[in-house]
């Protein structure tokens, strides 16, 4: 009759690891599942700055070629700088030296 009780307490024990190892598998499986939609929420955010920070390259693209611009530099040389293009008796020629 001893037997009896050892076999159900090795028994409960048994259940109680199997119940033990399930509830840590579930808590791992939520754990994973929330890390995943985290890290989906962060990719999805560094998308969107790396959209927005594609747009504000392509816009300081533009304003570059357009402070670049000939015609700009030298409306502003003439009018605000009081500069003129040189003329033919104005210009000298220095040599580069490879001869």
């Amino acid at each position: 009759m001893p037997a009896r009780p050892e076999r159900r307490t090795l028994k409960l024990a048994c259940y109680g690891v199997f119940i033990s190892v399930i509830v840590a598998e579930l808590i791992t499986l939520a754990w994973c599942k929330n890390r995943c939609v985290r890290l989906g929420y962060e990719i999805l955010k560094a998308k969107s700055a790396g959209d927005e920070i594609k747009r504000s390259k392509s816009s300081l693209d533009a304003e570059i070629v357009f402070l670049k611009s000939p015609n700009r530099i030298l409306a502003i040389g003439q009018g605000r700088m009081g500069l003129v293009v040189p003329t033919l008796s104005q210009v000298v020629v220095v040599p580069d030296g490879t001869k």
